[in-house]
């Protein structure tokens, strides 16, 4: 007898190298060393449009190990899109995914790249109509202040965090205090 896909997920016949709970630290680096050796374009891009959130939560949690691996050639392309589109995922766990990995940009990447590249994409956010997405940007802010960031940074996280205690919304506004 022929089994449809959900009967085999309840049968047990099939999982999910996710689960339901999660990716753990040994399914990233599965996926990770997987993705270092076939990485290109087509499946990072493949792979953040996945329908299953956890894919893309896994993906975005992967980057920072990319670019420390790869260099910071990496973040010109792909790895930018990528945490920038995880910025505005429509499921908060990849969002804040992105967020938190944000800080990492400027561990493997510098300053510079960090203020020419990543905070100029941070205040486009800014103007975002959907405010989740105003709070993950938050959040990404929030990183960078945990790090030993240079002055030159601080004062572009300063300006933002100023200019979003003047959001229309409320929840933004209580997010920056």
């Amino acid at each position: 007898e022929r089994m449809n896909g959900a009967k085999a997920k309840q049968a047990g016949l099939v999982k999910r190298p996710w689960g339901d709970q999660g990716a753990s630290d040994e399914e990233r680096s599965a996926l990770l060393q997987v993705m270092l050796r076939l990485l290109d374009e087509e499946l990072f891009r493949t792979l953040l449009e996945d329908h299953n959130w956890r894919i893309r939560e896994a993906l975005i949690l992967a980057l920072p190990t990319l670019l420390e691996a790869q260099g910071p050639d990496l973040f010109k392309g792909i790895v930018a899109e990528g945490f920038f589109q995880g910025l505005t995922d429509k499921v908060a766990a990849v969002r804040s995914a992105a967020s938190r990995g944000f800080k990492y940009l400027l561990l493997h990447l510098g300053s510079d790249v960090l203020l020419q590249q990543a905070m100029p994409k941070l205040e486009d956010l800014r103007l975002h109509p959907n405010y989740a997405h105003r709070t993950s940007m938050l959040e990404a802010l929030e990183g960078l202040c945990g790090t030993d960031a240079p002055s030159e940074v601080m004062e572009e996280v300063g300006r933002l965090l100023m200019l979003l205690t003047k959001d229309p919304v409320a929840n933004v506004r209580v997010a920056c205090a």
